[in-house]
């Protein structure tokens, strides 16, 4: 059968292009291959892990069954971390829902003498122009901390100043412990209840305090000065525990620096001293290179663990 020339045009036409079809081809596959990798290594890098204290990995649903068991839920964290700020809000959303409003949350970066002022803005009487204007929050309150108190508002949680107004803690600081008896009785109001649980050879007030003096341990003045850094750091955990102790009639949530509660110490040492009964949790945050493995190094500090990688994001320097 003899084929008309067309037919042999297009069948040439058709053997010339085909290799250049195959590389197309070909290069589609590789290009696809290619996107399939990247896409891969961005799943293998998450901004955060959950880990238990056996280092073994937990999802966010299991950790907020176990923290909704427990009477006081203390969040320890790195002040700057924005990772961890936004877990925070979403631990709390999560456990408000789990336990049907029925939640407290409470506040290191809030100053017991604004109790009034929190509660104001809390159920609506005054702006967040006022609150913000009035109750001497931190620098960074607005970006890491308003976002967990304004949900407390839209949720009708009660939000608890737990900290020592800092011209007290700061008095401690410059003079020692004693210097609080001689504030005013109406002053003494806010710490008087603390006083007594006070335990100056506490291992996390002289860890904290020993951070903030740095280098230079050696001198009778750093040694002097340790000594009132670690009384002031006391007063402050022995204050927010009879802050909260004060204020359980539901589960607790506690938010502060990792030092206040970490290896279960602090804060929630002189809590159990005031109710032994109460069932205490805590989670902390941990920087790690690697955050696909627990290391072990960060053991023995909490129940739960908040792995972020060390060049995660922070809110200030």
């Amino acid at each position: 059968m003899r084929l008309s020339k067309k037919t042999n045009i297009f069948i040439i036409l058709i053997l010339i292009t085909l290799p250049f079809l195959k590389a197309s081809a070909s290069d589609n596959i590789k290009s696809h291959n290619k996107r399939e990798h990247k896409n891969k290594d961005l799943e293998q890098k998450p901004a955060y892990k959950l880990y238990n204290n056996s280092g073994c990995e937990v999802s966010f649903n299991e950790m907020i069954d176990l923290l909704a068991k427990k009477d006081v839920i203390f969040i320890g964290e790195y002040h700057n971390c924005s990772i961890v700020h936004w877990l925070q809000l979403e631990i709390v959303k999560s456990l408000s829902k789990c336990l049907d409003k029925k939640l407290t949350l409470g506040f290191e970066m809030l100053e017991s003498d604004n109790q009034l002022i929190v509660d104001e803005y809390i159920n609506g009487l005054i702006s967040e122009e006022r609150y913000l204007a009035e109750a001497r929050l931190w620098p960074n309150y607005k970006l890491d901390y308003a976002p967990i108190v304004n949900f407390a508002k839209e949720d009708s949680l009660p939000v608890i100043a737990s900290n020592i107004p800092r011209r007290y803690a700061r008095a401690v600081s410059e003079t020692g412990i004693n210097v609080l008896y001689d504030f005013p009785k109406k002053s003494q109001s806010y710490f008087e209840d603390a006083i007594s649980l006070i335990d100056t050879t506490s291992k996390s007030s002289h860890n904290f305090s020993e951070m903030k003096m740095g280098t230079g341990m050696g001198s009778k003045m750093d040694a002097e000065k340790l000594k009132l850094l670690t009384q002031a750091q006391a007063i402050k955990d022995a204050v927010m525990a009879s802050n909260i102790a004060k204020n359980i009639k539901q589960p607790f949530v506690h938010i502060n620096g990792n030092l206040h509660s970490d290896k279960k110490e602090g804060i929630i040492t002189y809590l159990l001293k005031i109710n032994p009964n109460l069932q205490t949790t805590n989670i902390t945050t941990v920087y790690q290179d690697n955050i696909s493995t627990f290391d072990g190094k960060n053991t023995n500090k909490a129940d739960f663990y908040i792995v972020v990688p060390n060049n995660t994001h922070k809110s200030f320097l």
